[in-house]
């Protein structure tokens, strides 16, 4: 039990020095490969870049629409719609033109906002460090005010 300060003090120091230990930073992104990535298969440069979420919803709208242009495009009028061909072609060429237009696009902006994607993602970056490193932290172990021999230990930090 007479040793119990002097553990607490060596993995005190231990925390602190693990605690400085600085990460490694991570790898450095390239805008021109985002955008190859996202003129190749729509949401890869934002998949690329760490925008997750984004890459889903450019990969499920691009290819959602593109695929329901096929399906109009492919599909007998007769199953879908009333069998009056005329009237249900016109509809369909619409759907099928509406559909490709609309999937072209989210694949175009795709490739367009893949690059600005890096540069949102190192904006981030940058300002997680910025605020990581304005952090001062403190470790307090100083005896206690009380009668009996004890220590306390207390975090105090500064932002």
């Amino acid at each position: 039990m007479r040793n119990r300060p002097v553990i607490v003090m060596a993995l005190l120091t231990t925390t602190c020095t693990i605690a400085g230990a600085q990460p490694t930073p991570p790898p450095e992104r390239s805008p021109a490969t985002a955008a190859l990535l996202g003129a190749v298969v729509p949401g890869s440069g934002h998949l690329y870049a760490g925008e997750k979420l984004r890459a889903a919803g450019f990969f499920l709208a691009a290819v959602g629409n593109l695929g329901a242009a096929v399906y109009f495009n492919n599909h007998d009028a007769c199953d879908l719609f009333s069998c009056d061909e005329a009237g249900v072609a016109d509809a369909r060429h619409l759907a099928v033109a509406l559909y490709a237009v609309a999937g072209a696009a989210t694949w175009i902006g795709s490739f367009v906002d893949a690059p600005r994607a890096v540069r949102r993602e190192r904006e981030r970056q940058r300002a997680r460090s910025a605020m990581l490193n304005r952090i001062d932290w403190r470790f307090v172990v100083r005896p206690a005010e009380s009668a009996t021999p004890a220590l306390r230990i207390g975090v105090r930090g500064a932002f």
